[in-house]
């Protein structure tokens, strides 16, 4: 059965019913391009928390290098 909806200029989603009881579901899929960028923020992140891990280190040890100069 065909459904006639109402276009509108807030982006919202209005779907006319005749009289009756209805059962209306919606689906959201992940599109080609989602799956994409949902590949690439998992990389980046990964990336990102590996450079963070070693400038951890590298803090340190610079830390511990200034407390001896220090003493």
């Amino acid at each position: 059965m065909p459904i006639e909806y109402k276009d509108n200029t807030l982006g919202l989603m209005t779907i006319i019913l005749g009289k009756g009881s209805h059962q209306i579901s919606g689906r959201l899929y992940d599109t080609p391009v989602r799956v994409v960028s949902n590949f690439i923020t998992t990389v980046t992140f990964i990336v990102l928390a590996v450079v963070f891990m070693f400038q951890i280190k590298r803090i340190k040890k610079w830390l511990l290098y200034y407390r001896k100069r220090i003493d």
